[in-house]
């Protein structure tokens, strides 16, 4: 019989973090799993750090390096199991992980979230981000979620059948928001529900992808913004729109005010709808961006920068 839970692992380079996050998933109190373990062409001892366990890790290695949503894709398609869980190779599970996701299931139930730690190892602090009282929440969370990210993709467990009803699993457009598009997607689907306790430590560190990709927030919910108009209702795109403010303002801190690595990743299109969203974040944003792009699209074409 194929596993209960797939354990997806992707891996480029890890190598250094990576036997504690493996042996984070042999130390579950819920057993009946397997790893799928996609290396993105690892150059370092990785690969052979993985071949090391037994059969319940199943290695996969790739043919070209992939961005990381191509990436967790190709590993989700390898995937037996009854439920579908992530984890990072820098990342660890505690014990009582799938135990307490999985039980958390009920029969409308499409994914089941926790809470966790963060481990700033440069900066040799712990905190838990969230407080579940006032931030977590259960049952239809389309709306909540648009407004404010509190699902974390390495402490979730999503229904496999569920994932098989997306059109894709993750967005591999997006730079380094395909795990929110993802969660947001699955919430359309169905209920969520929530574990209060931290199930997962979450080790920060400079050479993460999250940090090397701080420029690139607001690129990704511009794509979002056009990816999903016309699709949400208008509640849910306000408040997409209102994250997206809060990006332009995060990338450009993150840059020191250096525009070029905010702007450098943006169509002509996209720079405009970034005007014309600080002069006019209201419900009349969508009549406005497509007034101000009709004599801009022929010049975008030229430039070759247009989706």
């Amino acid at each position: 019989m194929p596993p209960k839970v797939s354990v997806m692992m992707n891996c480029r380079n890890g190598e250094k973090y990576l036997r504690e996050a493996i042996d984070s998933v042999y130390a579950q109190t819920f057993t009946d799993w397997e790893i799928i373990f996609w290396d993105n062409l690892s150059t370092d001892g990785s690969p052979e750090l993985a071949k090391g366990y037994d059969s319940r890790l199943r290695y996969f290695r790739g043919t070209e390096p992939l961005p990381l949503g191509a990436v967790r894709n190709k590993a989700v398609e390898k995937a037996v199991g009854e439920y579908i869980a992530f984890l990072d190779t820098d990342d660890i599970w505690m014990p009582e992980h799938l135990s307490l996701h999985l039980n958390g299931f009920r029969g409308d139930t499409v994914a089941v979230y926790s809470n966790f730690i963060i481990r700033d190892i440069e900066g040799g602090r712990e905190y838990i981000p969230f407080d579940p009282k006032r931030e977590f929440h259960s049952g239809d969370i389309v709306r909540r979620l648009s407004k404010k990210s509190f699902v974390w993709l390495q402490a979730m467990t999503v229904k496999a059948e569920a994932v098989r009803r997306l059109q894709y699993p993750f967005d591999p457009e997006l730079l380094t928001a395909e795990d929110y598009d993802f969660a947001l997607r699955l919430s359309m689907l169905g209920n969520f529900n929530f574990v209060p306790e931290p199930t997962l430590i979450y080790r920060m560190h400079g050479g993460g992808l999250t940090a090397k990709k701080r420029h690139y927030f607001a690129h990704d919910f511009s794509y979002i913004l056009i990816k999903y108009k016309g699709k949400v209702a208008p509640a849910v795109l306000r408040n997409l729109a209102g994250q997206y403010l809060i990006t332009v303002r995060l990338d450009l801190g993150n840059a020191g005010f250096r525009i070029f690595p905010f702007l450098r990743l943006m169509s002509l299109r996209q720079m405009v709808l970034s005007f014309v969203m600080f002069l006019f974040p209201g419900k009349s944003i969508w009549e406005l961006k497509e007034k101000a792009m009709k004599p801009l699209r022929f010049i975008d074409s030229l430039l070759g920068r247009g989706r």
